[in-house]
């Protein structure tokens, strides 16, 4: 099975994502699974399905657990596991399982393994790196060269330290270090207050993370209703410049448009309830390579 990415923009191939069961939003306290809300399960299966349709339109292959024999009576006892990004760093040529920080998330990443070989991806190109707690949402690509790697929070120092020697001496790409939210309030991740479009296109929340990132034309968002409460910068790149972005945020729309990013919009208001969107759902199985 083709594995690689090394790049944000690379022409997505292929993603993987999870379908949850009823059962899993089954919970009382949202808090306790640090969601926000309580969602509705039938709305997010059909936000879910929307997004589907709209990826497999964009010309990406979807992958996802509907039909494992697992997900029933495993997934069932994690409700973060819609967050699939999380679980795993997606190198050029392997997938680097991660180690969730929060106890409610610990055990995902095993469901993750299982589900991995199911659809076909093989032993020797899945890794590990066996330091601290780090998830893949920390770990975005400045360039095919060049990552950036926050820590400080679900990203401890010493696994930043170590995904950056990985990278290194596996790959030759250098890391940057960012501590992009130490105040453990959402975004919880470095890539819920940045993102790349392209090697000259990027977007920021200023007021969490002023940096750049070197990058020449960067849209600095305020902390408006569109992206705090409706996570309109929770956004996956397709293509280069071309994104996928949730409904009825016209002015986050209209910021992005200004950059000469192309904007696909799919409903998303349920899926939020999480604490997440598109961006956190979406892993990325492979990229074309830049």
């Amino acid at each position: 099975m083709d594995i690689g990415v090394n790049s944000e923009f690379g022409k997505l191939k292929s993603a993987l994502l999870h379908v949850p069961t009823r059962q899993e939003f089954a919970f009382d306290d949202a808090a306790d699974m640090m969601f926000l809300n309580k969602p509705d399960y039938d709305k997010v299966l059909y936000e879910i399905n929307c997004y589907i349709e709209l990826l497999e339109s964009l010309g990406v292959q979807v992958y996802t657990d509907y039909g494992f024999k697992l997900r029933s009576e495993y997934a069932k006892d994690y409700p973060n596991l819609i967050y699939m990004k999380d679980l795993a760093i997606v190198t050029p040529d392997k997938i680097i399982l991660c180690r969730p920080y929060h106890k409610v998330r610990q055990g995902e990443e095993k469901y993750l393994y299982k589900l991995l070989k199911h659809i076909g991806v093989e032993e020797y190109k899945i890794d590990y790196i066996p330091v601290g707690t780090h998830e893949a949402a920390d770990v975005i690509w400045l360039s095919s060269q060049r990552l950036m790697v926050n820590n400080g929070y679900r990203t401890s120092r010493d696994a930043a330290l170590a995904i950056a020697e990985y990278f290194s001496g596996n790959y030759n790409i250098s890391s940057a270090f960012i501590s992009g939210n130490l105040n453990h309030t959402i975004p919880q991740h470095i890539q819920g207050s940045k993102h790349v479009f392209s090697l000259e296109n990027a977007a920021i929340r200023e007021e969490l993370n002023d940096w750049t990132m070197n990058i020449k034309n960067v849209y600095k968002f305020k902390e408006t209703d569109e992206i705090v409460k409706q996570f309109s910068l929770n956004v996956i790149t397709v293509n280069e410049n071309e994104i996928i972005m949730p409904t009825g945020c016209p002015e986050t729309k209209a910021a992005y448009e200004s950059l000469g990013v192309t904007c696909h919009e799919s409903p998303m208001q349920e899926i939020t309830k999480g604490a997440g969107g598109f961006a956190c759902m979406t892993l990325f199985l492979n990229r074309k390579m830049i």
